[in-house]
């Protein structure tokens, strides 16, 4: 599949963040490799992280990065974020069905693939640590056919996207009163939990069905158009 195929309008081909990650596994497996990665092209791995995943005992392992100015300055962890991710190649295997097409270099994919992980798998969340660095750059628009096609598949993740956030809201209040790492990871085995209540899947369902049916109006009046 390609960006053109899943979002159904014209411009660059683009591959999408699932096929990605089962051509990675594939290719894992033929090699006798435990572990595939993802990472962005314009990220800095440090040989601590390829170490925290070799010699660690996780099915999973998710990094964030940590920014830096033009001057090499620190700008700080991007705890928005994810942009290396490690995982077990027979976890994929079993799980990859849960993950949607989402279009590379754009928003949103790492912040519902990363929860999606951590509800579902043994993984980590490293975001402390400077285990991947990165030169901030301005980010690319958000109004891209492509960016659209990710934010109606947000919606019908919204589940995930909001287990997210709450976890990035709480992260922010422990950092703001010094919290240890023991209490961050605490956090995470608190905040990534499935199911969710009864309540929220029915919520979800309505949700997801009126997405459904705005992106196939859009999709129709563009049709229309062309």
């Amino acid at each position: 599949m390609d960006s053109v195929q899943v979002a159904g309008v014209p411009g660059k081909r683009r591959p999408v963040m699932n096929e990605i990650f089962c051509a990675l596994a594939k290719e894992a497996e033929r090699r006798g490799c435990k572990t595939f990665a993802y990472v962005n092209s314009d990220i800095l791995v440090s040989q601590a992280a390829v170490d925290r995943v070799t010699f660690g005992s996780q099915e999973l392992y998710l990094f964030s990065r940590q920014d830096f100015d033009q001057q090499g300055q620190s700008l700080g962890i991007e705890i928005h974020g994810v942009d290396l991710f490690a995982c077990d190649v027979r976890w994929w295997k079993l799980h990859a069905r849960r993950f949607r097409p989402y279009i590379i270099a754009s928003f949103c994919w790492d912040t519902v693939y990363a929860p999606m992980m951590l509800c579902h798998g043994h993984g980590i969340l490293l975001n402390r640590e400077a285990y991947i660095q990165h030169e901030k750059h301005p980010i690319s628009s958000l109004s891209s056919p492509a960016a659209a096609y990710n934010g109606y598949l947000c919606a019908l993740d919204r589940l995930y996207f909001s287990i997210w956030c709450t976890y990035i809201h709480r992260l922010k209040e422990l950092r703001a009163r010094g919290a240890s790492e023991t209490e961050e990871l605490a956090l995470q085995q608190d905040i990534f939990r499935w199911p969710p209540p009864f309540s929220e899947r029915v919520i979800q369902a309505g949700r997801a069905l009126k997405a459904r049916v705005r992106h196939l109006l859009k999709k129709g009046q563009q049709g229309a158009s062309a």
